[in-house]
């Protein structure tokens, strides 16, 4: 058949050509009515398919001239229209003439189905070319073109809508974080082809849409590690429908970012793959928080074992450490030297112990008046024999330098710490200066930083030659896990420890830096009274006192630490008894509460602790003195301890010293 297409809009009519001739059949196409009836009369055709609103002359118009004209009244027409088509519009084309109505879209099927149907229908229309039930042409006139601007309003509001759901959408897609992109499925195995990418791809990776729209770019810039990830991804969603992965691409501007990758596929409608539609999202800082959980949990666990080891340690040192001192009592033709190595030894073990829980669980640690001076002494040794021979050291001390009160371990982090990270900056050499000055901030100065406040301060300088540190970073330095290291050459915690432990002991940091040309770390720490950086006189107190038989109470979970107390107190003339833990202390306090006099009990134990014995004591004994010795007692404990009045609070490893004048200051008093 030749058949006669008539219809505005190109796309529909090129779609409704090329479904018929894939039938076989000739097709002839016009835009609009007047066109349709010039073609008419140079050209037969078999039958007419046409829509309703066209320019010039509209499709029932075209039907009803059809009808009135003598050599095409028998031609058979079909009225082909929108889905905004109701009712009445059908009954109108049926009444103007139309053999068949048919709504859009309609299947080929359907098409052929009706074309047959009103190619084989007889035709009887009345001669005169009358519309049946219409009275006058006058009135179908009137009747089609309020039908009309009815329509046409609609579509006015149908494309304003498209337009702003279209603008809404472009400034979606211009204003996402997101790149969406098409590529074809092509190929077996299949080789995915990138055919459009969102105009936000060069903001996301620095690559114009162009550049990335290819499978190599793809390839070559996935991280390596990534790239079988990635395709099996595509190969998912052909066989899924979905999939989800997440993989790194690399920066324009050399680096990797992580992408979160949405894909989606699209089948033609034979159920064939042929597109698949994807969202590519930055989740690369989602990607460095999940890191620095993992971290932190790491950290976290590796906290609890240091805290287990600590507290072994403890309990190894303390009894080395009251040896020594009693061996230089019963023995004094001992060399004192041999003495006094392993009493340092002892004590340098002691250091570390309470520098592993400062850094593990944020101890405060004890409190004493600090050596300056010493502290750079000892921090030139272990920079002479540690830091690379291209590092020039340069030192400038002031004189009557004013003694600082805090944690001489925790101070000795913060300048390591700071010389670590100024040696880290000079990677081709260049010169380390430390200096020390007396400071005075009146309220005026201390006004101008946070942290200050009024009075006398000791100034410690460390400053490099190195490469310096940005600006837009320098802000950021002391977060915890920040750092410009890079992942295997640092945790990110060396300044946030440095700048806890100054705020700790109520001082202030300033930081001073310019690219290329070296940065300078102030730590500026409250200070009393001069020291000219004198080492502090100590003070031993003498083992001399005895008990009168008293009975104690040791209660230790460790073995070892628990038989040298009783030995220990036994030389001392004590009755002792000995519990491994908080359970077994309450069954020996009921066995021999009339005669029991203290006790002396850790706090980290298994079945009871000593904080849960304590109370239970205090309870059943409200007179016995309660000794407590532990590892690492933190402040809510300590708070806790005194709440119940416990006789003193000795952290491990003590030394004889304080176990016997604590024992003095109870008996005696």
């Amino acid at each position: 058949m030749n058949i006669l297409i008539v219809d505005d809009n190109l796309t529909n009519l090129k779609l409704m050509r090329t479904q018929l001739e894939g039938e076989g059949h000739e097709v002839t196409q016009a835009r609009d009515g007047v066109e349709a009836m010039q073609l008419l009369e140079h050209q037969p055709v078999s039958a007419v398919i046409s829509d309703i609103l066209m320019p010039r002359m509209d499709g029932y118009r075209l039907c009803h001239e059809i009808r009135k004209n003598a050599r095409f009244r028998n031609l058979p027409t079909i009225i082909y229209s929108s889905t905004f088509s109701s009712a009445d519009d059908e009954k109108l084309a049926l009444d103007v003439g139309a053999d068949k109505y048919l709504s859009k879209p309609a299947s080929l099927e359907l098409i052929v189905a009706a074309l047959h149907e009103v190619v084989a229908k007889p035709h009887a229309m009345p001669q005169t070319g009358a519309l049946p039930e219409v009275d006058g042409l006058k009135e179908y006139s009137q009747r089609l073109v309020n039908k009309l601007a009815n329509k046409k309003n609609s579509l006015e509001r149908v494309n304003r809508e498209l337009r702003a759901t279209r603008d809404q959408l472009a400034h979606l897609l211009k204003h996402s974080p997101a790149v969406l992109y098409f590529m074809k499925v092509t190929g077996d195995p299949v080789i995915p082809v990138p055919e459009l990418i969102s105009e936000n791809m060069p903001r996301m990776l620095g690559f114009t849409a162009e550049e990335s729209c290819s499978f190599k770019w793809w390839v070559e810039h996935l991280h390596p590690e990534d790239r079988e990830r990635a395709m099996a991804g595509v190969t998912e969603t052909i066989e899924r429908g979905v999939s989800n992965s997440e993989y790194r691409i690399q920066h324009n501007a050399g680096h990797y970012l992580w992408m979160q990758d949405n894909r989606q596929l699209v089948r033609n409608v034979a159920g064939e793959p042929t597109d698949i539609v994807g969202v590519l999202t930055n989740i690369t800082e989602r990607k460095q928080t999940e890191s620095q959980m993992l971290r932190a949990q790491r950290l976290e666990s590796i906290g609890t074992l240091a805290c287990g080891v600590a507290h072994d340690l403890n309990n190894v040192l303390t009894p080395i450490l009251i040896t020594v001192e009693l061996m230089r009592l019963d023995f004094p033709d001992l060399p004192a030297e041999s003495l006094e190595f392993i009493e340092t030894s002892a004590k340098r073990g002691t250091d570390m112990v309470k520098h592993l829980l400062t850094f593990v669980k944020g101890a405060e640690g004890e409190r004493r008046p600090v050596q300056t001076l010493l502290l750079f002494k000892e921090l030139e040794k272990l920079i002479s024999v540690s830091f690379p021979k291209n590092i020039t050291l340069c030192t400038c001390y002031a004189k009557d330098l004013g003694a600082i009160m805090g944690d001489a371990t925790q101070l000795e982090q913060v300048l390591l710490n700071l010389c670590v990270n100024a040696r880290d900056a000079m990677p081709a050499g260049g010169t380390l200066t430390l200096k020390t000055e007396n400071l005075e901030m009146d309220a005026a100065a201390a006004s101008l930083i946070p942290e200050a406040r009024p009075g006398s301060y000791i100034a410690w300088s460390i400053s490099d030659t190195g490469a310096g540190i940005p600006s837009e970073i320098l802000d950021r330095i002391f977060e915890p896990f920040f750092s410009t290291k890079g992942p295997t050459k640092g945790t990110g915690l060396g300044l946030s420890t440095v700048s806890g432990v100054v705020k700790s002991h109520r001082g202030f940091l300033k930081v001073f830096s310019v690219v290329g040309q070296g940065s300078t770390f102030i730590v500026c720490l409250p200070t009393d009274r001069p020291d000219n950086g004198a080492a502090l006189p100590t003070t031993r107190i003498q083992p001399s006192f005895d008990g009168n038989g008293e009975t104690l109470l040791v209660v230790e979970d460790d073995a070892a630490m628990r038989n040298f107390l009783r030995m220990l107190l036994t030389e001392l003339n004590f009755k002792v008894l000995t519990a491994a833990d908080g359970a077994d202390a309450l069954i020996q306090v009921s066995e021999n509460q009339a005669e029991l006099r203290a006790v002396i009990t850790d706090i980290n134990m298994p079945n009871m602790d000593g904080i849960d014995f304590a109370r239970v004591l205090k309870a059943k004994l409200p007179h016995a003195g309660i000794i407590v010795a532990s590892g690492a007692i933190v402040e809510q404990t300590r708070e806790e301890l005194e709440h119940l009045g416990v006789l003193a609070m000795l952290e491990k490893p003590f030394t004889a010293d304080q176990l016997i004048e604590t024992l003095r200051n109870f008996f005696k008093g």
